[in-house]
């Protein structure tokens, strides 16, 4: 079965940092799969790429971190 969120451009915001742990709301509630990489858009340097590895609820979900997120701030 097809994901919907499969190419899609989603927009969210981080809620949660904990280490290289981050959550993630979407607006929409089309989330991104589990295990698909996510980036995420910093106002430096290049973007932090992030696996999704839960569906918190039908809008948030979990994700690690595969870089250091120092400076990234949630909402």
């Amino acid at each position: 079965m097809a994901d919907p969120s499969h190419d899609v451009a989603l927009s969210g915001y981080l809620t949660a940092i904990h280490g290289s742990v981050v959550d993630i709301r979407f607006a929409d509630g089309v989330l991104p799969a589990i295990n698909e990489g996510i980036a995420i858009v910093r106002q430096e340097g290049k973007p932090l790429v992030a696996e999704v590895q839960q569906h918190l609820d039908s809008t948030t979900i979990r994700a690690v971190a595969l870089d250091d997120t120092a400076g990234l701030v949630a909402v």
